[in-house]
């Protein structure tokens, strides 16, 4: 993911905004921060946040349920399952133009 995020960083324009929809798990009762790690990543390619807005997930095509006890994606109708991705995140963060570095 790292390396994914460098390259985003690398090719945006100055000015150039980057949009990133993200959601947070989590596997055997451990949360799992995707969206902050992702923003520390972009944090350290000096973006700057410009919006970050979080929304329920209502309906995805998306494995949503896991296994309690292995962690695993499972069936909606399994007895034994808990939600995997209950929000989302919109990470939108800007890469500053030569005059705002200089400030």
């Amino acid at each position: 993911m790292k390396a994914i995020i460098n390259e985003m960083c690398r090719v945006v324009r100055k000015g150039g905004k980057i949009c990133i929809v993200i959601g947070d798990t989590k596997i055997k009762d451990v949360r799992i921060c995707n969206s902050e790690i992702l923003l520390a990543y972009l944090h350290e390619n000096n973006m700057r946040d410009v919006e970050i807005i979080k929304r329920r997930v209502l309906s995805k095509n998306i494995p949503s349920v896991r296994d309690k006890k292995t962690g695993r994606f499972t069936k909606i109708t399994s007895q034994n399952k808990t939600r995997s991705y209950a929000s989302e995140y919109i990470l939108i963060v800007e890469k500053p133009d030569a005059v705002a570095l200089a400030a």
